[in-house]
């Protein structure tokens, strides 16, 4: 794998993932559909890009950080499979507001807001973002990958699944999706 461009290592990882999927490589969305219902695998195409938008030290274990920008692009994929559709992506929307505008989905949204393990929370995730794709909802996926790396550890966790459901419920309060 070369070395990743200058840009990508003085950007912080969440924004410098969220910029290369909306600059739409084609190439690369179909291999990171290929993988995006499977586990994140380190031998994989996804595993490749995470690795080179989140540079870390070498070392057996993925960081979190690494981790999160693989979840990232899966989900992401599964949101807006198509790379020239940039829909997916609406800066400043919380993943929980997104959630609160979703018809016919709170048992998929309980999941998330109650997934036990990362990979669990990965696969709900991806089956409510193919939702929010067919009902056209966007949300900030430079959030959702700050959130995924906090919510590996295991001492904030209940903080970032507290901020979706406070921010799903507050959402769903006031009124029809705007």
């Amino acid at each position: 794998m070369t070395a990743p461009p200058e840009a990508v290592k003085s950007a912080n990882p969440p924004n410098a993932t969220v910029s290369y999927l909306l600059r739409g490589d084609e190439a690369g969305f179909r291999n990171y559909r290929k993988e995006a219902d499977s586990p994140l695998n380190r031998a994989g195409i996804t595993w490749a890009k995470a690795c080179e938008l989140a540079p870390a030290k070498l070392g057996k274990k993925p960081t979190r950080m690494q981790r999160a920008v693989g979840a990232g692009i899966s989900v992401y994929v599964s949101h807006s499979p198509d790379p020239k559709n940039r829909q997916a992506h609406r800066a400043g929307r919380p993943l929980g507001t997104a959630l609160a505008m979703l018809d016919g989905g709170k048992i998929r949204v309980q999941s998330v807001l109650s997934a036990d393990t990362f990979d669990d929370l990965i696969y709900y995730l991806r089956g409510v973002v193919r939702m929010m794709r067919e009902q056209q909802i966007q949300f900030d996926y430079t959030q959702l990958i700050w959130d995924l790396a906090l919510w590996q550890n295991p001492e904030k966790q209940q903080d970032v699944t507290a901020r979706w459901g406070k921010d799903f419920y507050l959402h769903g309060l006031r009124g029809p999706r705007t």
